[in-house]
């Protein structure tokens, strides 16, 4: 009997020496996928550089190109201001004919000139040229909003990128420990709740996978919009740019953005042009003149005995309006002050605003990297080791299938949070460059073309 009873305790040694080995055989195939996720390589295909899309969003993106030709669109009102009233031209016919010394008259013609009060037409033209170049600041300001966005929907696309790998990575994890506890079950090590709740894990992942290509398809929907494509064509694999330049004080960024923020330009321009408008308005107190000449035919032979019998009557005529209304006029004056004024506060207004964008933007990427360094050198490794506690400790059977889940579920949720504030940070980072006003350090190729034209439409002016 003693016998009997040292054969069966051997052979329960040896199953569990055999489930043990099958275990950390298991858990030694799935080494490789306890390692960083986000550290794996990208899917097969054409790699896309950030610096890429924004050039083809500048480019090709309608809301860009309507706002560069509402510029140009702008630009034609400053010749038309400074050109002279069409002349006007009348002509009369009398039914009964006119009778003179010199002989009946039938027509009459006149041509009228009405010629501005002197600068007033330069000065409607510098109005119309300040305005034009506001429109162009607005639309300056708009394709720096346009290239933030490409930015933040790249830095989306990426992040969703790296959370899918991240979350198939945890799918094979799981796949593999579901097997080791439907091993450890049959041979009765652990209960039926164990691979059953690695199955129910597997459907949660398999929910968020789901969630993330959705997700992915929007951010990637979002670009296709911005860089004005219509069709559904990959855009290939997102890489990131280089890091952004460490941060210099704050105070000298929001001095720098007060330099190139395109707001302030068009503010300003608002403003002068609101303070030629007012020139524009006190001239009209003075008169305007107008020049003409008549020209009256005169049919001859009715009085011989008069030297000039038939002669053409020919006059000049000059005149001037009479600026009576007087409310009128001062009330035009009152309203280009009013402009100049509500000019002069939203470019306070713009200032403030503008130091308020930079300063948030710089707490905010000066956050996100302290954020970032903690992931990277204390909450990763953190949680790495212990994983790897746990699944030795899941190994040797001294703790539970669910204590190794919950291991395994906070490692992979610190990697998606790194994930997460990899992507705020290059966010907090385009953001900040948004504030000050940067434009992108890769030109693109129509960029020299374009300040060409703008050039020699200045020029021409």
């Amino acid at each position: 009997m003693a016998s009997r009873t040292q054969e069966v305790v051997r052979g329960i040694k040896m199953r569990r020496s055999l489930i043990r080995f099958t275990v950390i055989t298991a858990l030694g195939v799935s080494q490789q996928f306890w390692t960083s996720p986000a550290l794996a390589d990208g899917p097969a295909g054409e790699s896309t550089a950030l610096d890429n899309l924004i050039c083809e969003a500048r480019r090709a993106n309608p809301d860009l190109q309507a706002a560069k030709v509402r510029y140009l669109e702008a630009l034609g009102n400053a010749p038309q201001e400074n050109s002279l009233p069409d002349p006007r031209f009348m002509m009369q016919y009398m039914i009964l004919p006119s009778e003179t010394r010199a002989g009946p008259q039938r027509y009459r013609f006149e041509l009228e000139q009405e010629i501005p009060v002197w600068g007033l037409r330069q000065l409607r033209e510098s109005a119309a040229q300040h305005e034009a170049e506001s429109v162009h600041a607005n639309a300056s300001s708009f394709g720096f909003d346009l290239i933030n966005e490409t930015r933040s929907n790249f830095f989306d696309w990426h992040y969703f990128e790296q959370a899918l790998k991240i979350n198939r990575t945890n799918r094979d994890l799981m796949t593999a420990l579901q097997k080791v506890a439907e091993e450890l079950y049959r041979t009765g090590q652990v209960p039926q709740s164990d691979p059953l709740k690695a199955r129910v894990e597997l459907a949660r992942i398999n929910v968020s996978e789901a969630a993330f290509l959705r997700m992915r398809e929007v951010a990637v929907s979002r670009l296709r919009a911005l860089l004005g494509r219509n069709g559904a064509e990959p855009l290939g694999w997102p890489v990131l740019p280089d890091g952004p330049d460490s941060l210099i004080p704050l105070a000298a960024l929001q001095e720098m953005s007060l330099r190139q923020r395109p707001e302030l330009k068009g503010a300003e321009e608002r403003i002068l042009a609101a303070t030629i408008r007012r020139k524009i308005a006190e001239k009209s107190y003075w008169p305007d003149l107008v020049l003409g000449v008549m020209f009256a035919p005169t049919k001859g032979g009715t009085n011989p005995g008069f030297a000039e019998d038939g002669m053409d009557d020919l006059a000049i005529k000059a005149g001037i309006n009479i600026p009576l209304q007087i409310e009128r006029r001062r009330a035009s004056i009152e309203q280009a002050g009013a402009s100049m004024a509500a000019a002069g506060y939203e470019l306070d207004g713009i200032r403030n605003r503008i130091r308020l964008e930079v300063q948030e933007a710089y707490q905010r990427l000066s956050e996100t990297t302290a954020v970032r360094a903690l992931y990277k050198n204390e909450i990763i490794p953190a949680a790495e080791l212990e994983l790897q506690a746990a699944r030795q400790a899941y190994t040797n059977t001294r703790i539970s299938f669910v204590s190794l889940l919950d291991s395994e579920r906070s490692y992979i949720a610190v990697l998606l949070e790194e994930a997460d504030a990899a992507r705020s940070h290059w966010q907090a980072a385009a953001a900040l460059e948004r504030a000050i006003g940067n434009e992108p350090k890769n030109s693109c190729p129509s960029d020299a073309a374009n300040s060409g034209d703008r050039s020699a439409k200045g020029a021409s002016r």
